[in-house]
């Protein structure tokens, strides 16, 4: 199992809930969205820390490391409305749904239950936040 592996799998969690929401999956180096009217998703993954597990040669080695995939939520802000769009926090919500207490198995991943930042609001838009941490394990 490698982080390819494990970006497909989150990938296709946020494409699941791009989908059901009527939103568009954008990644990291994706161009702006195709409808500026519909909402978005920016998802950005990366990885940060490796401990190793177990010692041994190379085919029983394992290591563990840990990442997060940070999705800014991004959707349009009606002509003088304030607060936060009922779309948005539909969105953040289904996100958190989709990952909360997770486990899977192929690929050995484990996800921890994801944080919203706070609400922000300019230019007609309205954004938040979600990030979603993980670990995955691996042999190598």
């Amino acid at each position: 199992m490698a982080l390819a592996d494990v970006e497909t799998n989150i990938n296709t969690r946020f494409g699941t809930v791009a989908t059901a929401q009527g939103a568009e999956l954008i990644r990291d180096n994706d161009p702006e969205p195709t409808n500026p009217l519909r909402p978005w998703i920016k998802l950005r993954i990366s990885t940060s820390t490796q401990e190793l597990l177990s010692m041994g040669n190379a085919s029983t080695r394992k290591w563990r490391t840990q990442g997060q995939a940070i999705a800014d939520v991004h959707v349009p802000r009606g002509r003088g409305t304030s607060g936060e769009p009922a779309p948005l926090r539909e969105i953040c919500a289904a996100i958190t749904t989709q990952f909360r207490g997770v486990s899977v198995a192929s690929p050995d991943v484990r996800y921890m239950p994801p944080s919203q930042g706070e609400l922000v609001q300019g230019d007609g838009w309205a954004r938040r936040t979600v990030t979603v941490r993980f670990t995955y394990d691996e042999v190598g």
